[in-house]
């Protein structure tokens, strides 16, 4: 595994309240990749401090978990499940106690997508409008779904999916980390093949960016780290609203 991250504030925002993780780590002989991105959101600091939580949360629960427990079997993709479930309602609830018991941090919170991946396996899990790309003979494919009020009327048929981006609620999202007491968790799970590339990011990317437009800059071959600057730089050209996160990950 090659891989690369990037975190830019972008130009519209005084500050970064997006976080990010990737490293990978040997156990028992075999490679394990873990990758994440969390977008804050609480305004001022609020949501950095929510969004660095759920990263540093997530991070220590699923490496204690890889370094102690990792099979190598057929059955290990639900382990990986079971994990990160657990490592997320950790996230959630360690978030949660701080909004809830702490004046200054009442009402953040945070989206949360992260992999593991291990072998040709790869296992995402969401919360938010972050997202995870595949992207694989030259085609982007979305393997997260957003839990956002414009994808429930996408899925209603009440509007059209291209007509999401330009939707006067589009940044409404219905799940994060640390607004409730319980949430949610989705996931999916990929078979992997050898050159394919693994994008996770904030909607600081996705907002500014078509799905195309990162599948042309990916269609170039470039190096993770090239890749990630040059999605920045173009979400940047068009307006950089938002803070823009991404993590690249070549197999």
């Amino acid at each position: 595994m090659d891989f690369s991250f990037i975190t830019d504030c972008g130009i519209k925002r005084p500050a970064n309240e997006d976080s990010c993780y990737a490293e990978t780590i040997v156990v028992k002989g075999e490679e394990v990749g873990f990758f994440a991105v969390a977008d804050g959101i609480g305004g001022h600091n609020k949501g950095e401090v929510a969004s660095k939580m759920a990263i540093d949360t997530l991070k220590s629960y699923v490496f204690r978990h890889l370094e102690e427990n990792v099979e190598e079997n057929v059955e290990e993709i639900v382990d990986l499940e079971i994990m990160l479930s657990r490592a997320f309602y950790e996230a959630n609830k360690l978030v949660y106690e701080k909004a809830t018991k702490e004046e200054p941090f009442v009402g953040m919170g945070t989206t949360l997508v992260a992999s593991v991946i291990n072998s040709n396996k790869l296992i995402a899990s969401n919360v938010g409008d972050s997202r995870a790309y595949l992207f694989r003979n030259d085609t982007l494919e979305q393997l997260t779904v957003d839990n956002s009020y414009v994808q429930e009327l996408v899925e209603k048929e009440i509007i059209k999916p291209e007509d999401a981006k330009t939707h006067p609620k589009r940044n409404v999202i219905t799940r994060a980390i640390g607004t409730d007491k319980s949430v949610k968790v989705d996931f999916y799970d990929k078979e992997l093949q050898i050159k394919d590339i693994v994008i996770l990011c904030s909607d600081g990317l996705t907002d500014m960016v078509e799905d195309f437009e990162i599948e042309e800059v990916l269609k170039t071959g470039i190096n993770p780290k090239d890749c990630c600057e040059a999605l920045v730089a173009l979400a940047n050209e068009k307006g950089g609203k938002d803070n823009i996160t991404i993590i690249c990950v070549i197999i």
